[in-house]
């Protein structure tokens, strides 16, 4: 089914001349493995990377943080060094560029994350 869906919205933008987005989760296969750094077959859809001419990652490390905290057998240091990491990823995002179909792709930006208002800003 998706694969009719990317391959219409395709051939939508086309006919358009007109930019389409399509926003995917990531499987939760992908959140749990130990690299949590968006990748391209993250969504189980083959179909993304064919169709699309750019895909875009967005990567919260605070929000895989806060899933993987440290066991709670855990030494200090193991915890101090968790608290940190929390700390400097808290209002941060990443936007990786996973595909570009005429450019260079894994190109890293840094945002801040403002989440009361769901927005990326400069930093």
């Amino acid at each position: 089914r998706l694969e009719e869906i990317t391959g219409d919205l395709k051939a939508m933008a086309i006919e358009l001349n007109v930019p389409v987005i399509l926003a995917v989760q990531r499987t939760r296969t992908a959140r749990r493995r130990d690299d949590p750094v968006p990748q391209l077959d993250d969504a189980d859809a083959p179909t993304l990377e064919t169709d699309s001419d750019v895909v875009l990652g967005v990567f919260r490390e605070h929000s895989w943080l806060m899933m993987n905290k440290p066991n709670a057998k855990a030494g200090g240091e193991a915890w101090d060094e968790w608290e940190g990491k929390v700390r400097r990823a808290k209002d941060a995002a990443k936007i990786i560029a996973l595909k570009v179909r005429s450019g260079q792709p894994f190109e890293t930006r840094e945002f801040r994350w403002n989440g009361p208002a769901t927005r990326f800003e400069d930093l």
